[in-house]
């Protein structure tokens, strides 16, 4: 959970936001975009154009783009584009020109993947 880049002009929808996804993540959550279901081919040169102040080796490794979890180790549900775990994605990043916000709200599947992860007694 990383929340340590906050400071007292944080915008209060973008502390919201970062609070309820580090949270998900403490509760067994991953970056939708790691999702099996991703309907995307990457484009790589692309994407790391778009972190061109990173090395490649820092794109791949903290930007959670390019590798989908396996299905058999992590519970998920179905490819979320509307999930507060999902990164931006811009369209030209892929090859089906899909482009995806970041949520500032838990979508229908975050709280149905909570309440399953954590069913009421």
């Amino acid at each position: 959970m990383n929340l340590g880049w906050f400071h007292d002009d944080t915008d209060e929808s973008d502390f919201e936001r970062t609070t309820v996804h580090e949270f998900g993540h403490a509760i067994g959550a991953v970056h939708e975009q790691f999702s099996p279901d991703l309907p995307i081919t990457w484009n790589r040169d692309a994407v790391h154009a778009a972190f061109s102040d990173w090395s490649k080796a820092d794109v791949d490794r903290n930007s959670n783009y390019f590798e989908p979890v396996d299905p058999m180790n992590f519970v998920h549900t179905k490819w979320d584009p509307n999930s507060i775990m999902h990164y931006a994605i811009k369209k030209e990043w892929n090859m089906e020109g899909i482009e995806v916000m970041r949520s500032t709200t838990m979508s229908d599947l975050d709280k149905q993947f909570i309440a399953a992860t954590y069913p009421k007694p």
